[in-house]
Formats: structure tokens, C-alpha cells, sequence
């Protein structure tokens, strides 16, 4: 025999929904919420769409108005960053999100005093001073290349050398140019160069990429 539930409030969902939402949005102030970026959407509206993730769980996000700055932070699927803002109830579906006001990468300020830190040893080096730098030639007959093999930057390079200066010798050192081992892989193939006689100039080039993937430059 099933037992009669004590007596309660009948509410619609919509009235749930609500309830729910005066819950969350009450208990919670604005905080910055960190996690790496997925199912990241930029709508033609202006409005960014996306999820953020740790090693467990999920949350789903909105950035209204955020495209230009996910664009100007290279933000994509992958990215970690930290987002401020506050958790809000979307009560049509029932469903809780947070939603960001603006954001930025995740461990920024460590690379940059990094960054700083090696700019500032090799400036007291004299390695940025001007009688140290060498001419570059106006047409240079052999061009050594540090780059990946398989990137884009390497075909755009070939293809711009071939329609303008078919004449000009070029030799590749194949490399990585992100992660762990790039810029031991970078350093390698411009002491190569420096090495090898014949080539004018040495070219260390790879295609765009967030501020994480293009940090081993820094090194």
C-alpha cells in the first residue's frame, strides 16, 4: 500500500525553476572561477558560449558581449583561464551556468615576470645592444629555416619564396615549436646554422597560436 505523502505546496515547474534560481543567485556573490576552456562557441551576436572544466566536473558558461575579448586572448578549446563573474539560473531550461564579465589566462603574471626576469639577465649581458646586431642582406642567397616541417608557417614560407625569389637555396632544421622540448629543439637549429657555413640568414618562424603555445619564444 502506498503511502500518502504529507500534505505540501503544489508548485508549477516555472515556480520551482524560480525558487531554485532565487537560491543561487542569493547565495552566491561574484568570484573568479578558474578551469580550462571547452565547447567553446563565438556566436555572431558578440555573445561567447562554453564550458569550464577541472579534472572532475564541469560548468557550463556565457560571456555576453565576450567574443572580442576571447579573440583578443586567443582563448579556444584547451585554454586555460580565469573567468569573473557569477553563477546564474536559466529558468525556460531549468538550468544553472556562470556567467563571466571578463576573463583572462590562467598563470599569466607567473610567464610574464618570467619573461621579465630573462629579458632583464640578458639586457645586463649587452645581448640587446645595437653594436652587437649584424645586417641583414637585401637578398639573401641561402636562408636556414627553425621551424616545424608539418606546420603551415613552412608551406606559406615556401610558397612566398617561390613566387618571388625561386632562385634562393633553402635548408630546414625540423623542430617542435610549442611544449616542453621547443625551445632546447629551437635553440639547437640556430646553433646549427651558426655552425654550418653558407646560409645569410637564419629564420625561426611557426604560425599563431595561444600566449601558452608561443611562450617557449620567451625562453
Amino acid at each position: 500500500m502506498t503511502e500518502t505523502p504529507p500534505e505540501a505546496p503544489v508548485l508549477t515547474v516555472s515556480d520551482a525553476n524560480r525558487a531554485v534560481r532565487d537560491v543561487v543567485e542569493g547565495s552566491f556573490g561574484p568570484f573568479w572561477l578558474t578551469g580550462e576552456v571547452g565547447s567553446m562557441i563565438l556566436h555572431r551576436s558578440g555573445h561567447a558560449y562554453f564550458t569550464l572544466k577541472d579534472a572532475r566536473t564541469q560548468i557550463k558558461a556565457c560571456f555576453f558581449g565576450g567574443v572580442s575579448t576571447c579573440r583578443q586572448l586567443n582563448v579556444e578549446n584547451g585554454s586555460l583561464i580565469e573567468a569573473f563573474g557569477q553563477l546564474t539560473v536559466y529558468e525556460a531550461r531549468g538550468e544553472y551556468q556562470f556567467s563571466a564579465r571578463t576573463m583572462r589566462l590562467a598563470g599569466v603574471g607567473k610567464l610574464q615576470q618570467q619573461f621579465e626576469a630573462v629579458k632583464a639577465k640578458l639586457e645586463a649581458e649587452g645581448l640587446f645592444s645595437l653594436d652587437r646586431k649584424k645586417p641583414i642582406p637585401l637578398l639573401p642567397r641561402r636562408i636556414g629555416v627553425v621551424t616545424s616541417p608539418s606546420g603551415a608557417a613552412i608551406r606559406d614560407f615556401l610558397q612566398i619564396i617561390g613566387r618571388r625569389f625561386p632562385n634562393v637555396t633553402i635548408r630546414i632544421y625540423p623542430c617542435l615549436v610549442q611544449g616542453e622540448e621547443a625551445a632546447r629543439q629551437v635553440a639547437a637549429g640556430v646553433e646549427f646554422f651558426n655552425r654550418t657555413d653558407g646560409c645569410d640568414v637564419i629564420v625561426v618562424t611557426r604560425g599563431g597560436g595561444s600566449m601558452e603555445d608561443l611562450w617557449c619564444f620567451n625562453d
